[in-house]
């Protein structure tokens, strides 16, 4: 089964979502913490949940209102052939229309065969589950048939997945004995007990070997060798007691990620039918080497639709645009916006890659350069000594345009991507970026400093900086690039300039060669550099009485607003 459309209404922090789910066996969603990213792979777990239940309590309704009743609607295609049966499900098929991305109540020619999957949950906590059409009365989904969607969640929690209990990864490539009665009277010498009864558990071992194969591919460490044996830390002794060890550990004590990777390629090997998985922040416990391998891995499985969360800056560089969808959520209102839309795909392909931690912020500040990031850090640091919070506790991030040719595009990109922009560009080249560039942006809701003047910032900033702070960025200047060489690229535009910046005497005309010498020769060109420049100027930046002051308060405005 794939899902195509997702419909959600009051549960947790959605109010409201209506999705159509991109067609690609990997579903990344990306953004700032607290934007419903997992609460959207909690609604699609509940929506197929594979057993009749689920506890729910009133911080499950948004806003705890339980008189508002929770909806979570999946359409489904792919459908197993049984549910087709009109005895079945067969009366309530739908159509999913491909090419238009929308449901059409009743199947036809050049539409795929869809069911609309509904969970209902009321002021009662009673969670009820039905499959919906517009044509006949609702009928129930049963929990059987749930479990028949594959639909598996992997969490923080996973031992479960690792021993052969109702319904786990496991036992799906099992060949299952009547375990129940091989485990019977099985008490403190279980373990010894069992051991005599090796070659009952050839079945098992079989499974075991099959999973020792995959860890090895994935890249979980293997010791002795895989095979079934009782868990003795668990003290009922059922089926679920039967686990996987590498010779006498349990694979439960893996790490978290380890383990977390071997059930996705159990998940795989036990479901060649088509399958839905869920996987919470799926970096949890992986170094980024691992990380990369089990993305791949993943990518290659055809047969699964994989939804992901991700804090991660790894996964971003290692999946594709076509992957990707970002998160935003505002008043209740979430919205999901697929990363690969056709007029932005090929730019925000190479900007992932450049600047993937941008990407899991809610406001990005797109710089022209180097210099502008560092500038716009050293001022959130200063703004942090006077004891204003950081740019991480807003969701604010930089983000390194490349040129002011390629501010306007990105700015764009990510407006259509639902990120609030800010825009820092110069004003020196209107080729690379002009002021009906920087209005278009501001018409699509971008905050936009484009410096007057036909001025790059060097140029500006030295023009209006006050003169005690030009002679500390000078005095910056040549810690970084020696005294001599400063020296000379201003006397360069400048003759006639003493060897020493305290005996300069404060003139415009001065002031236009020092901005151009620090453009052209790059002084802060670097993030590490500028920051330090943002340092040395600080209280000169942030005062409103100057034109430069002005403009950080713009930023600092928009940044805590």
């Amino acid at each position: 089964m794939k899902i195509r459309k997702i419909n959600i209404s009051n549960f947790r922090g959605i109010q409201s979502l209506e999705w159509i789910v991109p067609d690609t066996n990997i579903i990344c969603l990306i953004g700032k913490g607290d934007t419903t990213k997992s609460t959207v792979l909690d609604a699609i777990r509940y929506a197929l949940f594979p057993a009749w239940n689920p506890s729910f309590n009133e911080l499950d309704f948004f806003q705890a209102d339980t008189d508002k009743h929770i909806e979570i609607t999946l359409t489904v295609t792919g459908l197993l052939e049984s549910f087709k049966n009109e005895f079945k499900y067969g009366l309530h098929l739908r159509g999913w229309c491909t090419k238009e991305e929308k449901v059409v109540d009743e199947p036809g020619e050049r539409l795929e065969e869809a069911l609309t999957v509904r969970l209902r949950i009321d002021q009662n906590l009673e969670p009820s589950w039905s499959v919906i059409c517009d044509r006949l009365d609702d009928i129930p989904f049963k929990f059987t048939d749930r479990i028949k969607a594959h639909a598996t969640y992997i969490g923080a929690y996973t031992d479960n997945h690792l021993a052969w209990g109702k319904d786990s990864a496991l036992s799906r490539i099992t060949e299952k004995d009547n375990i129940s009665e091989l485990l019977s009277g099985v008490a403190k010498s279980a373990k010894d007990a069992l051991d005599g009864k090796r070659e009952k558990l050839a079945n098992f071992d079989e499974a075991a070997k099959s999973v020792q194969k995959i860890a090895k591919d994935f890249g979980v460490p293997v010791s002795d060798g895989y095979k079934a044996h009782l868990d003795t830390g668990k003290v009922n002794i059922h089926a679920g007691g039967l686990s996987l060890h590498d010779e006498q550990i349990p694979l439960r004590r893996l790490g978290l990620g380890s383990k977390r990777m071997l059930i996705l390629g159990i998940q795989q090997q036990g479901l060649k039918e088509p399958h839905i998985t869920l996987i919470d922040e799926i970096e949890i416990g992986l170094e980024p080497h691992r990380l990369a391998r089990l993305l791949k891995k993943l990518s290659e499985d055809q047969n699964g639709q994989y939804f992901l969360t991700t804090h991660s800056p790894v996964v971003l560089r290692e999946l594709t645009t076509e992957q990707l969808s970002t998160v935003k959520s505002k008043d209740g209102k979430t919205e999901i916006t697929w990363t690969a839309i056709p007029a932005i795909r090929d730019i925000i392909q190479g900007k992932i890659r450049s600047g993937a931690e941008a990407f899991l912020a809610k406001k990005i500040i797109v710089c022209e350069g180097p210099t502008e990031v560092g500038i716009c850090k050293g001022l959130n640091d200063y703004w942090i000594h006077l004891g204003d919070d950081p740019f991480s506790f807003h969701g604010v991030s930089t983000f390194n345009a490349g040129g002011g040719g390629q501010i306007r595009a990105t700015g764009e990109a990510l407006l259509n991507l639902g990120y609030e922009v800010f825009v820092v560009g110069d004003s020196d080249s209107d080729e690379n970026f002009s002021e009906d560039d920087a209005l278009e942006l501001r018409k699509q809701g971008a905050t936009v400093i484009r410096w007057p003047e036909q001025a790059s910032m060097e140029e500006f900033f030295f023009d209006h900086l006050p003169w005690s702070s030009v002679l500390k960025s000078i005095e910056l200047a040549m810690e970084i690039h020696g005294n001599d060489s400063v020296i000379q690229q201003v006397q360069s535009r400048y003759p006639k300039l003493s060897v020493n910046p305290p005996d300069w005497t404060d003139s415009s005309e001065l002031r236009t060669a020092i901005g151009k010498s620090a453009t052209k020769k790059g002084w802060f060109k670097r993030q590490d550099w500028s920051r330090r420049w943002a340092h040395k100027a600080d209280e000169s930046l942030n005062d409103p009485v100057n034109q430069i002051g002005q403009y950080v308060e713009m930023l600092k405005t928009w940044t805590y607003g």
